[in-house]
Parts: C-alpha cells; structure tokens; sequence
C-alpha cells in the first residue's frame, strides 16, 4: 500500500520545517527584547 506517497511526506516536512522556523524567531524576538531593552 503505497498511501503516503513522496508529495504527503515533502507537504508534512515543509509544514514542520516553517513551523519551527516561526517559533524560533518568536523565541529569538522573546530573547532579543529583553536584552535591547537593556541596551536603551
């Protein structure tokens, strides 16, 4: 049974990969204010 083909899997990982990219730059905004806060 071939259900899962290349194109669902390449779809989940692109998904997953922009995921993580959007989180770490909330957590990189989240670190960096504080220290630019700092800075001022």
């Amino acid at each position: 049974m071939t259900g899962w083909g290349q194109d669902e899997t390449k779809l989940l990982v692109d998904v997953k990969v922009s995921f993580m990219a959007k989180t770490g730059n909330l957590r990189a905004k989240l670190l960096l204010s504080p220290t630019l806060q700092t800075l001022r």
